[in-house]
């Protein structure tokens, strides 16, 4: 699993799991879940979060 994080400015987080591969070759589903009532992001590399 590949996963990065950056924090571009003090209330902005970024996160990117894109490159990310299944050993057996599944595909991979993903849910950001932010923990704020916001609606959970599904792509590799979702759009930055405030």
């Amino acid at each position: 699993m590949q996963f990065t994080t950056s924090c571009p400015t003090y209330t902005t987080w970024q996160m990117n799991s894109a490159g990310t591969a299944d050993a057996e070759g599944d595909a991979i589903r993903y849910s950001w879940n932010w923990g704020d009532a916001a609606v959970p992001s599904t792509g590799a590399a979702p759009a930055a979060h405030t």
